[in-house]
């Protein structure tokens, strides 16, 4: 579970469960009764996105129930309290479609991370399946709107009369996702192959049997983790006059102010894009027509089907690490800040990225032990010490260039220290 800046996180309510566990006997019910109008992000085909004001079809004073689920691991990388955690809900998928439902879970997360920096980064996730069972099987308004279906979740096309807006009840979703041992980003996957989806603030849509709209979970995954803004215009809106916004991506400054006063992503600024061209500044995001910038042509925050820009790399790269221990200590070995003995070994465990990219440096009083350059142990009586007291510490850090901003390096930096004992 991670605490990091952007992350979207539903209310604290847990209902004890385990991967791979029975469902328990407690229903949970959510604290809020009737949630507002929120406003969502609709996807088309060819990539366009869009905005639509929904207002929820459940009745007012309806509380939420839902009855506990069995909860799959369908991806561990770590502990839930180390990793980012992915919550994926079934809907439309009845008791007897549940392996239909796992195999496209699995199959939207290898589409998610077939997309950088998810493909270089996906150690640092756990995937979760909570299997919600729905009375029938399929979503209302597949094929045509006039189809209803009664399903766990309540998802439905034609929302707003927009065909391919698949809206649902967002507080049933996260009833069902705090099922799971941790929720950082809850997912709704509908038993369709109908192109579809949405973006709520705390959860998102998406068809679980059409490949295409996979590209739907990875912008909206830019903004919950991310916390990456919107870079497309949208409607009738005209000239931004607001302060300057808040989020990595857009900015009121043309490419010579950023770099004049070194801000937002001019350390950039001139180089080539993974989507063609170069960094600089380009008017028009934010939803307006002018007034704010975004930093190249085209992105996957402004059309679905392409990669992100190197500045929302960099965001993204940062925020996985917002709650992430890359130095960490395995089960049975001495924890941080524990006393060693002189016949102690200090472990650590770190992410399973490519070793390279992975700088581990050992110390002994602030001295660098060059002989322990790389490794993940190191045994106290092999460091050639005195009987005076001393302390050792190992640092790890992730040298990746995609990340310049030295504010967000410190990110990518953790260490762990310990102790040793006079003898």
């Amino acid at each position: 579970m991670l605490a990091a800046a952007g992350i979207v996180a539903a209310a604290a309510f847990v209902i004890p469960a385990t991967a791979n566990s029975a469902p328990a006997s407690t229903p949970a019910s959510a604290d809020r009764a009737h949630p507002p109008a929120e406003v969502v992000e609709a996807f088309q085909p060819n990539g366009d996105i869009s905005r639509v004001k929904v207002e929820p079809r459940r009745a007012k004073g309806e509380r939420v129930q839902v009855p506990a689920s069995k909860v799959r691991s369908i991806v561990k990388n770590g502990p839930p309290s180390d990793r980012f955690d992915i919550v994926f809900v079934a809907d439309g998928y009845t008791a007897s479609q549940m392996d239909r439902f796992r195999t496209a879970v699995s199959a939207k997360w290898k589409d998610i991370t077939a997309v950088e920096p998810f493909k270089s980064y996906a150690p640092l996730f756990n995937v979760w399946a909570v299997e919600a069972v729905s009375k029938q099987s399929g979503i209302s308004g597949d094929p045509t709107a006039n189809v209803h279906k009664d399903t766990a979740v309540r998802s439905y096309f034609w929302c707003e009369d927009t065909e391919r807006l698949l809206c649902t009840d967002t507080e049933i979703a996260n009833a069902y996702a705090r099922q799971a041992p941790a929720h950082d980003a809850t997912v709704v996957l509908a038993n369709t192959k109908k192109y579809g989806g949405a973006g709520y603030p705390s959860v998102s849509t998406v068809a679980g049997g059409n490949e295409e709209a996979s590209q739907i979970l990875v912008h909206e995954m830019g903004h919950s983790i991310g916390g990456l803004a919107d870079e497309y215009i949208y409607g009738e809106e005209g000239p931004y006059t607001g302060p300057e916004p808040l989020e990595p991506n857009v900015s009121k400054l043309s490419a010579r102010k950023m770099t004049e006063g070194k801000r937002k992503w001019y350390r950039w600024i001139g180089e080539p894009d993974p989507n063609g061209g170069k960094v600089g500044t380009f008017v028009g995001a934010y939803y307006h027509t002018k007034g704010v910038n975004r930093p190249t042509g085209d992105s996957i925050m402004q059309t679905l089907g392409l990669e992100f820009n190197l500045p929302s790399r960099e965001s993204m790269i940062a925020a996985f690490y917002g709650g992430v221990d890359i130095a960490d200590t395995p089960a049975g070995s001495p924890r941080p800040n524990a006393t060693l003995k002189r016949t102690s070994t200090a472990r650590i465990t770190v992410p399973k990225l490519p070793a390279k990219r992975l700088k581990i440096t050992w110390s002994v009083d602030g001295r660098t032990v060059p002989a322990l350059s790389g490794a993940k142990s190191a045994s106290v009586s092999e460091l050639g010490l005195d009987s005076r007291a001393h302390t050792l510490k190992v640092k790890v850090e992730d040298t990746t260039s995609k990340v310049r901003d030295p504010e967000l390096r410190k990110m990518l930096k953790d260490s762990v220290a310990w102790k040793i004992a006079a003898s």
